[in-house]
């Protein structure tokens, strides 16, 4: 998917509490968002080997500059966004 069919996914997806969206890079690596009460968006990379998720909440802004990237791998986004393991 393209940035912009990236976008439009996630404003049609994602408008109410414990909506939810991923996005898959081609190398299997899953980015997903899910809408928290307070209108921030809880932000993972599940590791089903390691049974926890890396994530942290992010503000629009922050999703929003996120989703304006290129596509390309997700493969160092944890380190870019900070994420924080915790197991299931």
């Amino acid at each position: 998917m393209s940035p912009s069919e990236i976008r439009t996914a996630f404003n049609e997806h994602l408008r109410d509490k414990d909506d939810f969206l991923g996005v898959v890079d081609s190398e299997g690596v899953t980015l997903q968002f899910i809408v928290e009460d307070d209108g921030t968006y809880w932000t993972e990379v599940p590791h089903p080997e390691r049974r926890g998720s890396s994530g942290r909440k992010l503000s629009l802004n922050e999703v929003t500059q996120l989703l304006e990237r290129p596509p390309g791998s997700l493969r160092h986004i944890e380190d870019e966004l900070n994420l924080e393991f915790k197991a299931w």
